[in-house]
């Protein structure tokens, strides 16, 4: 097939198997009566998975772990063969595997450079010609000299995507290397593969579905090694997102058959049988007279949803524990960026809202409030309680600090951290 043809990755009906052994000497047992008694267990990593992508495409592939996402990208790259059905790869692939994949660990990353180049069929005068912008886009220093086994993961990634990208690929794989990166780092990266890489074909697979949602033109859903769907990435995301409750369902249900005497109701009448994640003591400040003792969530009313959009209603539950009554409670939140930076918050205080005293023991609590449009990314979730009648000036019994992280997807372009609409006339 032709690097040209406008399909470069045609994966038809493909399936990967393993023989499982429970013990060592079962391996050589197998060997020995050659088929004539079983003494493994198949696993199927992956199962009739069919797919096309197109020339300059992105592809995501999003699933659970053990999905069978990296199995599929190893085949892709040549580094596993599959069981059964056919991949047809066209053109140069860079990859960006496992951390570690390609490299030699004793080499300099100057040495790992021209060793990669070699490995993608480029001559080393060729890569000597590359190599400034390659050393301009890492940025890692004095570190280009040093053994590769002296780097941290962060400089590793960004020494491998660097080489990958100034090689003339292609086709380019990602498999959630970036996610170890620097914050900068990945929005280089996200900008130089939008700006420069529209013409080369590209597979990502990511966790982070905020990536999957602006990068992206299509999106493939794997579940227990098979394609569960294929399609536009808010659709993808979504039956992603239906697949994690689905999965969170069956846990919550499995731990109320082994303890069936953990339903109850809450002296307001809510019910307290709620899949509960407790908060760490280390993640507490504060006076400390009350404590938030655990937490869950919803979006539009659907628990545990790890992505939320713009208007999305986003509900809170927290269990306090007070050793004392409070007077004057005041709650809130803060949702802060990957900087630590307070992005967006409010309290019961600043929105007029009186809560009445909260008793000593234990009490339940859940504050509501419509997501706004904000740049796509990581945002954490902090809770705050205090006490006193200033909003800004209180006593400050208990902070949980980034108990939850959601990744934000909006409804249209951000130019910033947000959008304040603006007016325009001809004067």
């Amino acid at each position: 097939m032709s690097s040209d043809n406008l399909v470069p990755i045609q994966v038809q009906r493909v399936s990967k198997c393993y023989q499982i052994y429970d013990k060592p000497e079962d391996r050589l047992k197998q060997a020995l009566w050659r088929g004539r008694r079983q003494y493994s267990r198949e696993f199927w990593a992956l199962r009739d998975v069919s797919f096309d992508v197109a020339k300059g495409e992105t592809l995501a592939v999003i699933g659970r772990n053990g999905s069978g996402k990296s199995t599929l990208l190893q085949m892709l790259c040549g580094t596993l063969t599959p069981s059964s059905g056919t991949i047809e790869v066209a053109g140069r692939t860079a990859a960006l595997l496992e951390l570690g994949a390609g490299f030699n660990p004793e080499f300099t990353g100057r040495d790992n450079v021209f060793l990669n180049g070699a490995l993608l069929g480029i001559s080393r005068k060729s890569m000597e010609q590359r190599f400034a912008a390659i050393e301009e886009f890492a940025d890692i220093g004095n570190f280009l000299d040093q053994p590769v086994k002296t780097y941290s993961s962060g400089m590793f990634v960004r020494l491998a995507f660097s080489v990958a990208i100034h090689c003339d690929p292609e086709i380019l794989v990602v498999d959630e290397a970036l996610s170890v990166g620097d914050f900068l780092f990945q929005q280089k990266c996200n900008r130089y593969m939008k700006e420069n890489l529209r013409n080369v074909t590209k597979i990502l697979v990511t966790h982070d579905l905020a990536a999957v949602s602006s990068l992206s033109d299509r999106a493939l859903v794997l579940h227990h090694g098979e394609k569960v769907f294929e399609g536009d990435p808010q659709s993808a995301i979504r039956e992603y997102q239906i697949i994690a409750r689905s999965e969170e369902r069956s846990k919550v249900a499995k731990a109320k058959r082994l303890d069936e005497g953990n339903l109850r109701q809450d002296e307001a009448g809510v019910e307290a049988d709620r899949n509960w994640i407790k908060v760490p003591a280390t993640r507490l400040s504060g006076a400390l007279s009350a404590k938030i003792l655990e937490f869950d969530w919803e979006v539009d009313g659907e628990p545990k949803v790890a992505t939320v959009r713009d208007q999305q209603k986003l509900t809170l539950f927290f269990r306090i524990e007070a050793s004392e009554e409070i007077s004057d409670p005041i709650i809130g939140y803060q949702a802060l960026d990957r900087f630590g930076n307070v992005i967006f918050g409010e309290n019961t205080a600043t929105s007029g809202i009186e809560l009445p005293s909260i008793p000593q023991g234990k009490n339940l609590y859940k504050i509501a409030f419509d997501w706004p449009l904000v740049a796509p990314g990581k945002y954490s979730l902090t809770i705050g309680l205090g006490s006193g009648s200033d909003a800004l000036n209180h006593t400050i019994e208990c902070w949980a600090h980034n108990i939850l992280v959601l990744d934000a997807n909006g409804s249209s372009p951000v130019h910033g951290l947000f959008n304040v609409k603006l007016s325009a006339t001809r004067i």
